[in-house]
């Protein structure tokens, strides 16, 4: 059945002040598929039955630029996921935080944290956790009493690549030709290795009698994403939360390579010993056991710069790879590649790396799901802040190879 372009706002929802002074703004509670607009154009509700969009209430004052943001928002979002690999958010449950409210006669700032999670139908199903971001909502009272917000206020992803002056239809009809292109991409094959042909052993695993020389150590990529889920959430703080590992020292607004680094290192096998992290025992690597590139961190703020720097660590687990170096190696590859515990790098700015922790199917930019700190994502789905050429032209994808060790120290 096809999907129309959806008459939004069909439906208003209102916060009445049920008589009271002005100054009160009851706010609704927290239900099932009940949200405003923070929520705009994150949760789409599909029906499993017929495939129909269907909106969830809103409480937007008509013919705002936020209206209308909110609604080609929404449409592309939609669309998008139906485009890759025909991804449906079959149900969502939402529990938004109410970060401060201040009222002003007959004009209210809300400040709302939503925290959404979007249960997506193809198999294996998955819980996608959006990702929370702040909004800063300005509603007016109208003469029946009557809350409507008349701003959204917010940054994330999507607004950092396209600003807020977007050509929705352009951008819409641009997905199929896209989309396609990258379907027919063949799978981009590993580049030569010149390191070494030896004994590979399981991180965790004991080292075989008799192995003298270099050696390497296989990748827990399951072992890598379930540290990761363990050790975020979706808040999007960019300081330390408690789900971060205390015995970590957390950058504060820049903790995202820090964060991956983790997630490497608990996937080759690193444990939660304070003793054997402060002292930097394997997987940790220094340059007098032979690293050129050192790869430690600890409590304290001295963490290596491949460690702690989102281009040296991918520059520097890719030349590993190409030299055959000590320590964690990594090369390029395609997202039609990508496999659980892969890193994704955002080469804007000062770069942002996240880790896989989710590939529902075959991997596609509809398939993948990401987390990181910096801000703080869940299993965040990859296809939300880049949904078309022009956002993922700063994204690329880096298999997590295996660990070359070097002689026993």
């Amino acid at each position: 059945m096809p999907h129309p372009r959806p008459s939004m706002f069909h439906h208003q929802e209102t916060w009445r002040n049920n008589g009271c002074k002005s100054s009160v703004l009851r706010l609704p509670r927290s239900r099932r598929c009940s949200t405003h607009t923070a929520l705009y154009g994150e949760l789409p509700l599909v029906t499993q039955q017929s495939r129909q969009l269907v909106l969830p209430d809103f409480l937007m004052e008509q013919g705002t630029p936020s209206e209308a943001y909110a609604d080609g928002r929404l449409t592309s979002f939609y669309t998008a996921w139906k485009a890759w690999g025909d991804a449906w958010v079959h149900d969502f449950t939402y529990q938004p935080t109410i970060l401060s409210l201040t009222i002003q006669g007959s004009r209210a700032t809300l400040s709302i944290m939503p925290n959404a999670v979007m249960h997506m139908e193809e198999e294996p199903k998955v819980d996608a956790h959006f990702p929370a971001v702040a909004h800063t909502l300005t509603l007016q009272m109208d003469g029946q009493g009557e809350w409507k917000i008349i701003n959204d206020d917010y940054t994330d992803e999507f607004k950092d690549a396209f600003g807020t002056n977007v050509d929705w239809n352009s951008l819409i009809q641009s997905f199929p030709e896209e989309i396609a292109k990258e379907k027919a991409e063949p799978k981009r094959l590993p580049p030569a290795h010149p390191g070494v042909t030896s004994t590979v052993v399981s991180s965790g695993s004991t080292v075989p009698n008799g192995t003298t020389g270099p050696y390497y150590i296989s990748y827990n990529r399951s072992g890598a994403a379930s540290y990761a889920l363990s050790h975020t959430n979706n808040s999007g703080d960019s300081v330390r939360t408690q789900n971060y590992n205390p015995l970590f020292y957390a950058y504060p607004g820049n903790d995202c390579a820090d964060y991956v680094s983790q997630c490497l290192w608990a996937g080759f096998g690193g444990s939660d010993s304070s003793y054997g992290i402060q002292v930097h025992v394997y997987p940790m690597i220094t340059s007098p056991e032979g690293a050129v590139y050192p790869w430690y961190a600890d409590s304290a703020t001295d963490g290596s710069t491949m460690w702690i720097n989102a281009y040296s660590l991918i520059n520097d687990a890719t030349s590993n790879y190409s030299n055959g170096y000590y320590g964690v190696q990594m090369y390029t590859e395609s997202v039609n590649s990508v496999a659980l515990g892969d890193v994704v790098l955002d080469s804007s700015g000062a770069g942002h790396v996240e880790i896989v922790t989710n590939v529902s199917g075959a991997p596609d930019w509809g398939t993948i799901f990401v987390s990181s700190h910096t801000n703080n994502r869940y299993n965040a789905p990859l296809s939300t802040p880049y949904p078309n050429t022009k956002s993922r032209l700063r994204v690329s994808f880096y298999r997590v190879s295996a660990y070359l060790h070097p002689p026993a120290y």
